[in-house]
């Protein structure tokens, strides 16, 4: 696999953790994104580990687990670890490649630092993360409108 750039904001775009960033911005993390290929079976990483890094699947699946039951999956498109990241806590799962995967890998440093250069991209997260919220307490008043 060997991405440009473009290729990679527009990955990056398609996220919704990204959807509401400046391309710009979007180009300048796509710098910072690594191309990975990982193997069938592969740990990402395990649950209560340090948040170093989240991924985006570009292909193949992963599969995560929280105390040995599956939580959920993600598939191309999608981002795996991400808010462990933003908040710097502890991993609340173990992620494995299901299969062969090519993901790319965007360290919590450059994240963070990003972050501090780019408040649209604070903002486009923060966009993304009232969303979930308001998903989350659907029918909760306090949250609903």
């Amino acid at each position: 696999m060997k991405l440009t750039i473009v290729d990679k904001a527009r990955l990056l775009r398609g996220v919704p953790l990204f959807s509401g960033v400046p391309t710009e911005v979007l180009a300048d993390l796509a710098t910072l994104a690594t191309e990975r290929r990982y193997e069938e079976e592969t740990i990402l990483f395990r649950q209560g580990e340090p948040a170093e890094s989240f991924f985006l699947v570009v292909s193949g699946q992963i599969r995560a687990s929280r105390d040995k039951s599956e939580v959920h999956g993600a598939g191309p498109g999608e981002e795996v670890g991400a808010l462990a990241v933003l908040d710097r806590r502890p991993r609340a799962f173990t992620a494995v490649a299901e299969d062969s995967c090519d993901l790319l890998r965007i360290a919590a440093d450059d994240f963070h630092y990003l972050l501090e250069q780019h408040p649209s991209l604070a903002r486009g997260v923060i966009r993304y993360l009232a969303l979930e919220v308001r998903k989350a307490f659907r029918g909760v008043s306090r949250y609903a409108s």
